[in-house]
């Protein structure tokens, strides 16, 4: 991801933290930084696999958010 995330800034610094995404500062060290993933196959079975576990660990937070704002409606 780019280095402006300011729209989701909690969850693209915890994907950094599980490894489940990297952060570029420059299109160029982007494209860069996909080129090395493409031909490394261990770092891009980690990173998939730390995507997979990141996505898991916050899988039904939509319903969640959508569950607590019923409950606040509901008051």
């Amino acid at each position: 991801m780019g280095p402006h995330t300011f729209n989701f800034s909690e969850a693209s610094q915890l994907a950094l933290e599980a490894g489940a995404a990297r952060r570029v500062a420059t299109m160029e060290e982007g494209v860069k930084a996909a080129v090395e993933l493409a031909r490394d196959a261990a770092a891009r079975k980690a990173t998939a696999e730390a995507g997979e576990r990141f996505a898991a660990a916050h899988r039904g937070a939509a319903k969640r958010t959508a569950d607590a704002v019923l409950a606040l409606l509901a008051r």
